[in-house]
This record gives C-alpha cells, structure tokens and sequence, in this order.
C-alpha cells in the first residue's frame, strides 16, 4: 500500500494552493512533467484522517469501557471520567510544533470511531474529526509555554 510519502502529502489548509485543492486531497512539493497533484490523488491512497501538519501520532489506544457498566450508550464508565459512548473510540496523542504558524501539537485527542467501518467517523476532507481532550492552549514560543513548558 502506498500512502504517498515521500512525495505526496494530505492537505490540511487549501487556502495556499492554486489551483485550489480541498483539505484530504493529496499534492506535491515537486511537481514536474510527468508527477504533480493529479498523479498523487490517482496512485497514492487517500489518509483515512487529515490532521494538521507537524502533528504527528505517537501513540492511539481504543477506549473500550467494561460491559458490567456501559449497559447503555450515555451512562459514565466505572472512572466516570469518558462516556460510554465513546466505546471503540480512539484516543490518540499528538508530538507538535511550537515553531510553525500556527503552533500546534502537544495534546491527546478523542477521534470518534467507526468500529464497523474500521476508521474514524469523519472523512478525510474534514478539518473537524477529532476533539482536543489535553493539550496546551499556548503552544507557541514563551517562558512558560513551548518549547520548555509544553506537556509533554
């Protein structure tokens, strides 16, 4: 399975390209005669998930709460801390970026999951598949925030 890289990668803000290309679809930072963004949205496949660059994935766990306490969709876990309907949920920690614009990064997410399509809910196309659950509200460069303060 190809996913692109090294020479193609997901869109996140199409704001920069022209022509305009969507968020989820696949471009290159070369492109020439014979490889550009129409060969990259043909060959390589499509992320499941856009998330926003210099964000990358270091861990996901599944959240899937016991049965003897979830034995409905809105009642609380036996911690009380997630919903049971988040069961099958993914929980996903992200490095960051304190150095880019915008800042981003140093957090946990929930991504809300599909377990009987094996993907998150959202679409690739989609800028709002996941919810920050622990993250730090100032990423960029400080005395008490990132580099030397993020949660890490």
């Amino acid at each position: 399975m190809y996913y692109g890289y090294p020479n193609c990668f997901t869109v996140w803000d199409p704001s920069p390209f022209s022509p305009p290309l969507i968020t989820g679809e696949r471009w290159t930072t070369a492109p020439n005669a014979t490889f550009n963004d129409t060969t990259c949205n043909k060959i390589a496949l499509p992320a499941r998930l856009s998330i926003m660059p210099h964000s990358a994935p270091l861990d996901i766990k599944f959240f899937y709460p016991s049965s003897a306490t979830c034995s409905n969709s809105s009642s609380a876990n036996e911690w009380g801390s997630f919903p049971c309907s988040w069961n099958g949920s993914a929980l996903v920690s992200f490095h960051g970026s304190w150095d880019r614009t915008p800042p981003t990064g140093y957090k946990v997410v929930y991504i809300p999951w599909d377990m009987k399509a094996a993907g998150p809910v959202a679409g690739n196309a989609s800028e709002t598949g996941y919810q920050n659950l622990l993250y730090m509200p100032q990423v960029e460069a400080g005395p008490n925030n990132c580099p030397t303060g993020c949660t890490r």
